[in-house]
C-alpha cells in the first residue's frame, strides 16, 4: 500500500507538468512581445519558490493536500490564462511549486529511508512535460477545459485519500538542524545543481534524438533510479550511475541509444538526491524534497544559461559531472545517510 499514494500523486505530477508545458508551449510558439518574460516568470515561480512552499507545509504538516491544493491552483491558472496571461501563468508556477514540494513530502514519507517510492513520484513529470508541450499546438477552450478536468479530479483524489495508507508524518517536530547536517545538506544541493547544469546542457545542445525520447528516457531513469539505489546502495549506484552516464554522454558521440541511456542514468539519480536531502532534514521532508528537485535543478539550469554562448561542451559537461559525482558520495557519507549508504 505504500506505492499507491506515491503512485498517484506521480499521475498528478504528470498532469500538472503536462499542463505548465501547454501554457509555456504556447508561449513559445507565440509571438508575444514578453513570451520569454513569461516563460522565465513560470520557472522563477515553480521553481524558486518551491522552498517557501516546502517551509509552510512542514510548518501546518499538511504536504498530501498541499499537494492537492497545488493542483486547483494549477486548473485555475489555466483557466485564467484564457483572459490574463501573466496572471495565469504565476498561478501555475505556485500550483506546481506546492506539488512538488508536498507530493515529494508525501513519497519520502510513504517509506522513510527509501528511494523507490520517490521514483514513482518523481518519474512522470518531464513526460508529462513533454506531451503537455506537444499539446500547446492545439492549446484552445477545449484542450484548457480537459486539462483543467482533469487536474481538478486528481486533486480530489488526493485530498480524500485515507492517510493512513501511508507512513505517518514526521514533520510535527521543528528541531532546528544541526550544522553538519545542513553542511551536508548543501553538498547534495550543489551536486544537484551541478547534474542539472549537465542535464540542461545536453538538453539544448544533443540533436541525435527527439524532445520526447528524451523525455521517456528522463522519466524510466527516474522510475528505475529509486529502485536500483535501494537495491544496490546509494553510494554504490550515485557513483556508477554518473559514471556511466558521463562516459555514454561524452564519448557516446551522435548514437541515440548512448544518448537515451546515459540520460536515464543521470536523472535516475533524483529519487536518491530527494531520499538522501530528507534523511539528513527528517523533520521537514516538503523542503528537503523543494530543494532537491525545485531550487538545485534551478540552480543548475541558472548556471548553464549564464554560459557564453557555445561554451558548453567537454570542457563543462566532464567537469560538472565528475565534481558532481564526488559531492553525491561525499554527501551521502554522514550519518545521516549511513545507514543506506
Amino acid at each position: 500500500m505504500t506505492f499507491l499514494l506515491p503512485l498517484l500523486l506521480g499521475l498528478a505530477h504528470g498532469v500538472s507538468d503536462a499542463s505548465a508545458g501547454l501554457l509555456v508551449g504556447l508561449l513559445w510558439r507565440s509571438n508575444l512581445p514578453n513570451s520569454a518574460a513569461l516563460i522565465l516568470l513560470y520557472n522563477g515561480i515553480a521553481f524558486g519558490f518551491q522552498p517557501v512552499a516546502g517551509l509552510a507545509l512542514d510548518r501546518w504538516n499538511q504536504p498530501r493536500r498541499g499537494a492537492a491544493l497545488g493542483l486547483v491552483c494549477t486548473a485555475l491558472g489555466l483557466i485564467v490564462s484564457l483572459q490574463w496571461l501573466a496572471v495565469g501563468v504565476a498561478l501555475v508556477g505556485i500550483g506546481s511549486a506546492f506539488l512538488h514540494a508536498g507530493g515529494g513530502a508525501v513519497a519520502i514519507q510513504a517509506q522513510p529511508g527509501r528511494a523507490s517510492q520517490i521514483g514513482l513520484f518523481a518519474a512522470f513529470g518531464v513526460i508529462g512535460l513533454s506531451l503537455g508541450t506537444l499539446a500547446s499546438a492545439v492549446f484552445s477552450l477545449k484542450t484548457v477545459t480537459l486539462f483543467a478536468a482533469g487536474l481538478l479530479v486528481i486533486a480530489t483524489l488526493v485530498w480524500l485519500w485515507n492517510p493512513r495508507l501511508y507512513a505517518a508524518s514526521h514533520a510535527a517536530a521543528h528541531d532546528p538542524l544541526s550544522h553538519a547536517a545542513w553542511t551536508m545538506a548543501f553538498i547534495l544541493l550543489a551536486a544537484v545543481a551541478l547534474r542539472s547544469l549537465a542535464w540542461t546542457g545536453v538538453q539544448t545542445s544533443q540533436h541525435a534524438v527527439t524532445a520526447l525520447q528524451l523525455a521517456f528516457a528522463a522519466g524510466t531513469g527516474k522510475l528505475l533510479g529509486g529502485f536500483l539505489a535501494d537495491r544496490l546502495g546509494w553510494r554504490v549506484w550515485a557513483a556508477a550511475s554518473l559514471a556511466g552516464a558521463l562516459t555514454l554522454l561524452a564519448f557516446g558521440g551522435s548514437a541515440g541509444m548512448a544518448v537515451l541511456v546515459g540520460v536515464a542514468l543521470l536523472q535516475s539519480l533524483t529519487p536518491l538526491s530527494m531520499a538522501a536531502m530528507a534523511r539528513h532534514m527528517p523533520n521537514s521532508p516538503a523542503l528537503a524534497s523543494s530543494l532537491a528537485n525545485g531550487l538545485g535543478v534551478m540552480m543548475g539550469g541558472v548556471a548553464f544559461f549564464f554560459l557564453p554562448r557555445g561554451w558548453f561542451g567537454l570542457g563543462v559537461l566532464i567537469p560538472a559531472m565528475t565534481v558532481s559525482a564526488i559531492l553525491y558520495v561525499s554527501g551521502l557519507t554522514g550519518r545521516l545517510a549511513a545507514e543506506k549508504a
